[in-house]
């Protein structure tokens, strides 16, 4: 490719990819199908080095299947996990930032959003105790104080609520 212009380069490799794209994808699933053992131990490596990739993904992934707004990034979350002293939210269970658990104080399932002012770290035990129920108004209103006892704003929690 005598392609000397960086934006012909460009686009002249564009236009192979959409060209030669069905013959690429057969190529490569015939590799995979035959590679499959190695596949699978590349995709559990990866797996295992990128634990809050895939859960971050698997939260985007939940959040735009029920159609519900907000996002937050990784740097917000480990805010979030500073503020509450990286303890349960509940329980007051202290935990690792790999063993906390993102729960949303309203669920998604119930229309909660995705942002950040509603999530909370919870110990996986607490987190499945509450589940996808909604709390109750007493549970919220005690939320809410725990929250202003860790310096955190009550009125985006009062707002999801």
């Amino acid at each position: 490719m005598p392609l000397k212009d960086p934006v012909k380069r460009k686009e002249y490799r564009r236009q192979w990819r959409l060209q030669t794209r069905d013959a690429r994808h057969a190529t490569e699933k015939v590799w995979r199908e035959a590679n499959r053992d190695a596949c699978r131990a590349k995709k559990k490596v990866w797996q295992a080095a990128n634990r809050d990739a895939r859960r971050r993904g698997a939260q985007r992934r939940r959040a735009c299947i029920t159609n519900v707004p907000g996002e937050y990034t990784k740097d917000e979350w480990q805010d979030v996990l500073v503020r509450y002293g990286m303890t349960c939210a509940i329980c007051g269970h202290p935990f690792t930032a790999r063993s906390a658990t993102v729960d949303h104080f309203v669920p998604l399932s119930a229309g909660g959003p995705a942002f950040i002012s509603n999530i909370q770290p919870l110990c996986k035990s607490c987190n499945s105790r509450k589940g996808s129920r909604i709390p109750t108004f007493e549970e919220q209103l005690a939320f809410i104080a725990h929250r202003k006892t860790l310096g955190l704003p009550a009125a985006l929690v009062a707002e999801v609520l």
